[in-house]
């Protein structure tokens, strides 16, 4: 579909009065709007190309497409969008200046940016040089943290969502899942909404989310900006089944963890630096990320300084000269690199490649709660040598091939096996406590969903020839005395006699009508549901097997 088709179809359903014969609509008396030649479409909404008839400022329109235009929860959510985006005052994030709502669409009125969005940039010019990215990263990472700021959270941070501008300048946009801090991640038609290649783990399971999200976010962005793709991999659009590949890319953000930078891409030599401050970003639990998003910023360029890698004033553009000395892809002697299958894989192939002096940098915080960022170790003052080799990849059914453990995980290893010993003795000391209990007070007792006596619930007699008296105590008169297992109903709440024992009320079905007292050590009560039923089948079956011990041993 052509960029005109597209437009004529998405002004269906507007007011005719307000569309000029040449391709244009003013909306509000003041937005002239450009309906043959849309700027962009997504999900949800298009954004047109406008200008400001008062100011005579150009300007962007985004409003909902012709679908969800009627919708109201469409509207609800366009609207909040609008009004989220507006809240923010900050260089890196396009304004809004104005929302208009009309019968037939909603308006948003925005900030025009020129320039192309950052996946352009990567598709036609391939990763950034390390500086570059840095240079990148300080500015989305100060946008984000103005925005968390406003106690807002952004959730949608890719590189489609980033405008750069011819000078260097980056604007964040789209704030169509941003939602407030610390609450749960909102999900859409009941399923997590955003691109799969760039959602947090808290957003794909709909925990809360909070400023780490949006660092792990920016952390895959940042991996692609520096390797050419996305930790996990990304979508193609000539993907046969996307389904399935958006699934395994849920999956590996859930619980595989991503290969360093610097292994990913050896042809690019990347600082080996950049792997820790990268892949701590990519945590699987928010709070073992940098909770500051700036503090991110200020680690992944302090990496570099030390091995003396300059950034330039501004990211790398479509107009810079240098911009087809690094390619989108590895070139073809490079052997692709197998991510890790655990952890323990990943820390093992890391050790084996990495060089011995590499810093291990950890986000850390002050005991006031600050975050700060860690020095580098003064190891990495001089670039330090790389291996001379790409890491050989790996068949999928292929045994992987590990270095040697060192001495550095010795301490927990000894750690977990102390843990799984203390685990086996509290397993056992619980299971020795279990038999006790059961010896001596009997399976009924102890064992869960037994069922209890109370008003209204059928009894049994549990002796042979249990008397049934007239009143609670053993000096009322005998009514009766009943065999086993004759049924009963409880007909009140139980009471006690002047020695303390408790006698219930009790009547039978029959035609005799019998009303009277039965103690309660001579009742059972009958179990209603199959877990009663199940777990006096169980207690009866112990205490069956345990009765000769008892009776052996008469003071057990």
């Amino acid at each position: 579909m052509t960029a005109g088709q597209t437009g004529a179809t998405e002004t269906s359903g507007l007011a005719s009065s307000r569309t000029a014969g040449d391709g244009t609509m003013v909306v509000a008396g003041r937005y002239e709007i450009d309906l043959v030649n849309p700027l962009g479409s997504g999900g949800m909404a298009i954004v047109y190309r406008g200008r400001d008839l008062r100011t005579r400022r150009s300007v962007a329109v985004r409003t909902l497409r012709t679908e969800y235009r009627t919708n109201p929860a469409s509207r609800a959510a366009f609207r909040q969008e609008t009004r989220n985006q507006a809240l923010t005052n900050h260089g890196n994030i396009a304004r809004i200046f104005d929302l208009h709502e009309e019968q037939e669409a909603p308006w948003a009125v925005m900030e025009l940016v020129p320039g192309q969005t950052l996946r352009e940039l990567l598709n036609t010019h391939g990763p950034y040089p390390p500086g570059d990215a840095a240079d990148l990263l300080d500015q989305v990472a100060s946008a984000l943290a103005h925005l968390h700021g406003k106690n807002l959270v952004h959730l949608d941070v890719k590189p489609e969502n980033l405008i750069i501008a011819p000078d260097g300048t980056v604007k964040l946009i789209d704030f169509g899942l941003a939602q407030p801090l610390g609450k749960p991640a909102e999900p859409i038609s009941g399923v997590a909404f955003g691109t799969a290649a760039y959602l947090s783990p808290e957003q794909i399971t709909g925990d809360r989310v909070d400023a780490a999200s949006d660092v792990y976010t920016l952390a895959c962005v940042m991996y692609e900006v520096i390797t050419g793709s996305p930790p996990f991999g990304g979508v193609a659009p000539d993907t046969i089944n996307p389904a399935e590949a958006q699934n395994t890319i849920l999956r590996a953000h859930l619980d595989t963890v991503a290969a360093p930078p610097s292994l990913v891409r050896p042809d690019l030599d990347l600082p080996p630096a950049l792997d820790d401050i990268v892949l701590w970003a990519l945590a699987k639990r928010p709070n073992e990320r940098y909770t500051d998003v700036t503090a991110f910023a200020r680690l992944f360029r302090g990496a570099l300084e030390p091995l003396g890698i300059d950034a330039t004033t501004t990211p790398l553009s479509y107009s810079s000269p240098a911009q087809n000395t690094r390619t989108a892809s590895p070139p073809a002697s490079h052997q692709p690199y197998l991510p890790p299958r655990s952890a323990t894989e990943a820390r093992l192939r890391w050790n084996e490649y990495a060089p011995a002096s590499a810093p291990l940098v950890r986000p850390s915080q002050l005991d006031g709660g600050s975050p700060v960022h860690a020095q580098l170790e003064p190891t990495i003052a001089t670039p330090v040598a790389r291996p001379s080799s790409p890491p050989v990849a790996q068949p999928l059914d292929a045994e992987p091939v590990f270095a040697p453990a060192r001495g550095r995980h010795r301490p927990l290893r000894r750690l977990r096996r102390f843990l799984w010993r203390m685990v086996l003795v509290v397993a056992l000391a619980n299971a020795i406590l279990l038999v006790t209990l059961i010896a001596t007070r009997g399976a009924a007792e102890v064992l869960p969903f037994q069922p209890s006596i109370a008003r209204d619930v059928a009894v049994l007699i549990d002796d042979d020839m249990t008397n049934v008296r007239v009143g609670p105590g053993i000096g009322e008169s005998v009514i009766a005395s009943l065999p086993a297992d004759t049924e009963l109903t409880v007909t009140g709440d139980a009471e006690r006699d002047g020695a303390g024992d408790l006698w219930w009320p009790v009547e039978s079905s029959g035609p005799d009508g019998l009303e009277g007292y039965v103690r309660a050590d001579g009742l059972r009560a009958v179990p209603d549901t199959w877990l009663e039923r199940q777990s006096v089948r169980v207690s009866d079956a112990i205490d069956g097997a345990l009765d000769p011990i008892r009776d052996a041993i008469p003071d057990l």
